[in-house]
């Protein structure tokens, strides 16, 4: 599953991040690999980074990418 946003505005806490993990990991159990794109470039990569964190330590195979063509190559591997 490829996700792109461009969310406007402050980077989201860790502590949301987080939370937004927990919530939605049964939704995303089933999918084999879940990439997202935020092409917002004012957004640190540290949340990506830590939601890639989360999200492996509750078994969901989640990728940051910067571009759709990266997300795209690791989705087809």
């Amino acid at each position: 599953m490829l996700l792109e946003a461009r969310f406007i505005g402050r980077n989201l806490s860790f502590g949301v991040l987080y939370s937004i993990c927990v919530d939605n990991r049964a939704g995303a159990a089933p999918v084999k690999r879940l990439a997202y794109v935020d092409t917002n470039t004012d957004h640190l990569p540290e949340g990506g980074q830590f939601a890639e964190l989360a999200a492996s330590k509750l078994g969901v195979n989640f990728r940051v990418f910067r571009t759709v063509a990266e997300a795209e190559r690791w989705l087809s591997e």
